[in-house]
């Protein structure tokens, strides 16, 4: 219906080719513009926020990996602690730290590192069941509080103290569970 609307149109009216040309491009681009609002957000945010500082149009893209690094460089010494990144994104912003990027299977590979810092997306890798992964100590020991202490929690994605790398023997689960009570 519209090409015959426009064809019906042009053979009526007499306009020059390239108005009809530019008309046309300038339809296409505000069709494509429509249809591509939802992904132009950031292009909009950083053609309005020209004098942004990096740190600012960094915590735009993703604030919680900022405001994860920011806690560890406010609070953790780089020559003191040893970080054990299941995001690889943050040793990127904390290159002068000690750290080592992995997903543990057994907790004795967090032997020698201070803290822990979780994946966003760690409960995905461990947990769909492909890899095998939702058996190891390390992901069913993820929040024991004989294992590991919470230090920070932005977003779902946490900074942990790591208290031990072995498994808790059942009777000082249970003796821990009765002094909690």
């Amino acid at each position: 219906p519209l090409l015959w609307a426009l064809g019906w149109l042009k053979s009526r009216v007499t306009i020059p080719g390239w108005i009809w040309q530019s008309a046309s491009a300038l339809g296409l681009a505000g069709l494509l513009a429509w249809g591509a609002a939802d992904r132009l957000g950031g292009l909009y945010w950083a053609a309005t926020h020209l004098t942004a500082t990096t740190e600012e149009r960094a915590e735009h893209v993703n604030e919680t990996l900022i405001r994860l690094v920011r806690y560890v460089r406010d609070n953790f010494n780089p020559g003191e602690v040893r970080l054990y990144l299941l995001d690889e994104r943050l040793r990127y912003y904390l290159a002068d730290y000690n750290t080592k990027v992995g997903y543990p299977y057994y907790l004795v590979e967090l032997e020698g590192y201070d803290y822990i810092i979780y994946s966003s997306s760690y409960r995905a890798i461990y947990g769909d069941g492909r890899l095998g992964w939702q058996d190891s100590e390390f992901y069913n020991l993820a929040y024991a509080p004989l294992v590991f202490e919470p230090v920070c929690e932005v977003n779902g994605v946490h900074i942990m103290r790591i208290l031990r790398t072995t498994v808790p023997a059942p009777e000082e689960i249970k003796a821990y569970e009765e002094s909690s009570l």
